[in-house]
């Protein structure tokens, strides 16, 4: 009887959220300067709704659904997802001080935003929740691999001055030097296994590849010999370069590497523990990025 309950009121909760979505969705239509004529009474009434289904999204996903959240489809384009974005800001009236509990809300919606109007950003959010099928997951990788390519090329050209500065102002004080940051399959190659440890020292040549180079990038991120990395925004936001795009063979593509849950330590300790001679190495590994950098020790 009582499971009988609970699975009532988990249909009535289900109805009650198609109802909302489908009151959303008709808010949709409406055009932005539309929200000047609505009643406060109205307006009250359709934020009440929309926030019931923001909390209706957290409490049901274990991960929101930035598509739910600006009421956009998965096929939305550019103009459809700023428009909608826009429409909600609007109504949620951010341009004065937000009410404390519209704040997680209003947060919500900007990351949507990000996520979603950026073409990098959208492609890994697609695969990684399976809303493209692999054929296209790899036709787009294609495309956005040589705009990548060529946004990568143009910031190392432009962060060389800050780079050169940064590394002269650790070097002084003895601080944080990242002697190398690699993204991509860090593997030997076959012909240098049995060698390895008559390598004096691993570079680049060793390795099998591809990958890309992001030393010159995080050193100029540098500050007062730290490297703070908030994980709210993805890796690459940090860099402020797109989400690396290049084919690496499993598990190192980045498609495979963000449904991944785990590889093992002693996977990733076999990769990195060559590059641990005479220095402190840290390894970073995310769901996006697969990087070696090094501090300078102290005792060195």
């Amino acid at each position: 009887m009582e499971n009988s309950n609970v699975v009532s009121n988990k249909m009535e909760e289900k109805s009650e959220f198609s109802n909302l979505s489908e009151n959303i969705s008709e808010i949709d239509n409406n055009s932005i300067s539309n929200l000047k004529l609505i009643s406060p009474e109205n307006k009250k009434y359709l934020i009440n709704n929309y926030m019931d289904k923001i909390k209706y999204i957290i409490s049901s996903n274990s991960k929101p659904n930035y598509y739910e959240i600006l009421n956009v489809n998965i096929n939305s384009d550019y103009k459809t997802i700023r428009r909608s974005y826009l429409y909600l800001s609007k109504l949620l009236e951010v341009n004065k001080k937000l009410p404390s509990e519209y704040e997680e809300c209003y947060s919500l919606i900007q990351k949507s935003y990000q996520i979603l109007t950026d073409k990098f950003e959208r492609f890994y959010y697609d695969a990684l929740n399976n809303y493209i099928n692999d054929i296209e997951i790899e036709n787009q990788r294609k495309i956005l691999e040589k705009e990548g390519d060529l946004i990568y090329a143009n910031k190392i050209e432009e962060l060389k001055e800050i780079y050169n500065k940064k590394l002269n102002e650790e070097n002084l004080k003895n601080g944080l030097i990242i002697e190398k940051a690699l993204f991509g399959n860090l593997t030997l190659k076959k012909k240098c296994i049995n060698n390895c440890l008559n390598i004096q020292p691993i570079t680049e040549e060793h390795i099998k590849g591809p990958f890309l180079d992001y030393t010159i990038i995080l050193q100029s991120k540098v500050e007062n010999s730290s490297l703070l990395f908030n994980d709210d925004y993805s890796f690459a936001y940090f860099c402020d370069i797109p989400k690396p795009l290049i084919k690496i063979p499993s598990p190192f593509s980045p498609v495979n590497i963000i449904k991944m849950k785990h590889i093992s330590n002693s996977y990733t300790d076999h990769i990195f523990h060559f590059f641990a001679k005479n220095k402190l190495y840290i390894t970073l590994f995310t769901t996006i990025m697969l990087c070696v950098q090094s501090m300078k020790s102290m005792c060195a």
